[in-house]
């Protein structure tokens, strides 16, 4: 399994906007601008902002997604967990850990 590194900096992804989003059987690519892409191989978790549902995890392959939602909107907070989770707000207030 991949993490993140202890010393995990993730200030390259703030301000970037999530321009294209692209899923295949078993992985979901993030395509952000600056030419910077992320690839989901395992499960994750989206919260949406005012959603009436709480976070939970999703696993590949997905049969449906809100991801979509994310699209145009640009990176406000990032950070990496100990135990190698990557963390995503964006500017409309939505969260994905992945």
């Amino acid at each position: 399994m991949h993490g993140l590194p202890a010393n995990f900096d993730g200030a390259f992804l703030l301000g970037r906007n999530l321009q294209l989003i692209c899923f295949s059987a078993n992985q979901i690519y993030l395509h952000f601008d600056n030419q910077i892409m992320i690839t989901i191989e395992a499960a994750f978790s989206y919260e949406r902002t005012g959603a009436e549902t709480e976070a939970s995890a999703i696993d590949l392959p997905v049969s449906e997604s809100d991801l979509m939602h994310l699209l145009e909107h640009s990176v406000a907070k990032v950070s990496g967990g100990k135990d190698g989770t990557l963390t995503l707000v964006f500017d409309s207030g939505d969260v994905s850990a992945i």
